[in-house]
């Protein structure tokens, strides 16, 4: 009894050290947020819906370039396509700056709650499409824009968006869904549509590959970002090149879009540098996420860099692998689980034999 009582008291303190790193390494993963989150321009919307039955948002296969049949469309017309965000957790708004040529595609209009939750009579996006559990209603969103008149050559717009009311965790929607969900009223796995652009292609375009720009900060800032609930508040996730896909339309002509990742490319026009004619300003707009009159966000340049996204002529995913220290469980937590054991058989060892060592012996 007197060596079990020993035993005891020796591995005792070392094995309550470990429990207690594990528990606050535990903790404060389970209460962080992990983001990898990416954007883009999804051409081909077909696959893409909301049931208000279920509160679910479905995203399909992104395709990055729509293609019509030779010998295309001459005549102005518009087409309609879906800004798209995956793999972020705990959203509260996003802003997307657009370069393109605006004599050739520009974005004419944005409808920035694109569905309608039919039980609530509500307009929704993924940006506030979690239901407050006391009203089952949703989130109204604030949307402002910076979309310049028609000109033709480069031109760049800044469009964003943001849930207005209380933020937290329960009501910052997240695709795909954490394990276990902050809040059952919704569902999203693939990704969520924030937004349908209305693109309006002008007359003389038969034959032309036409580009989208979806852009960094680089002409023109500020860039594309999302903006995240964290337990502190909430952060500005500035989006990178790689984290952005571009849409192109092919009027009249095969889908070949440049290579690269997710940059602008022939036939688009390239951005203007700030200052030039249709240049946005290096402010968001009022009421933009980590504008004057949105949320408390801060503005410091925290992306998540992501492998990079190749703009391929069809079915081009956006979904990849998390970037370095974005999403499963932290290595910490794997040391820590295999420490406690080794360190358990180490101190019974030591115990076993404590005759053979001079430091132990009574």
């Amino acid at each position: 009894m007197k060596h079990r009582a020993s035993l005891v008291l020796f591995i005792l303190p070392p094995m309550m050290g470990l429990v207690a790193i594990s528990v606050l390494l535990l903790s404060a993963e389970g209460g962080r947020a992990t983001q990898a989150p990416k954007m883009g321009l999804d051409m081909v919307t077909i696959g893409n819906s909301y049931d208000a039955g279920s509160n679910s948002m479905t995203v399909g296969t992104i395709d990055n370039c729509l293609a019509t049949d030779a010998p295309g469309n001459n005549d102005r017309h518009n087409h309609a396509v879906d800004l798209v965000v995956q793999d972020v957790e705990d959203l509260v708004g996003w802003q997307a700056r657009l370069n393109y040529d605006g004599g050739k595609m520009r974005p004419a209009s944005v409808n920035f709650p694109p569905y309608t939750d039919a039980s609530t009579g509500q307009n929704i996006s993924f940006t506030n499409l979690p239901r407050d559990p006391s009203t089952g209603s949703h989130s109204a969103i604030a949307s402002p824009s910076d979309i310049p008149p028609p000109a033709a050559g480069p031109q760049t717009a800044l469009i964003a968006a943001a849930y207005l009311g209380e933020q937290s965790a329960a009501s910052s929607p997240d695709t795909p869904p954490k394990v276990p969900p902050d809040d059952s009223s919704y569902a999203a796995p693939s990704g969520g549509v924030v937004a349908t652009l209305n693109l309006q292609v002008l007359p003389g375009q038969a034959g032309q590959l036409l580009t989208m720009d979806l852009d960094d900060a680089n002409p023109n800032s500020p860039g594309s970002k999302i903006v995240v609930f964290d337990t502190t508040g909430t952060k500005d996730i500035f989006l990178e090149e790689s984290s952005l896909l571009d849409g192109f339309h092919a009027e009249g002509i095969p889908c070949v879009p440049p290579g690269g990742a997710g940059g602008g490319g022939p036939g688009g026009g390239t951005a203007p540098p700030n200052g030039a004619p249709g240049a946005a300003s290096s402010s968001p707009p009022p009421g933009a996420p980590g504008g004057s009159a949105g949320s408390s966000a801060t503005s410091s340049p925290t992306g998540a860099t992501t492998p990079a996204l190749t703009s391929s002529p069809v079915g081009q995913s956006m979904r990849g692998p998390g970037s370095e220290g974005g999403g499963g469980t932290s290595i910490w937590i794997y040391l820590i689980a295999a420490a406690i054991p080794l360190a358990a058989l180490a101190a019974f060892v030591a115990w076993r034999f404590r005759s053979s060592l001079p430091w132990l012996k009574r």
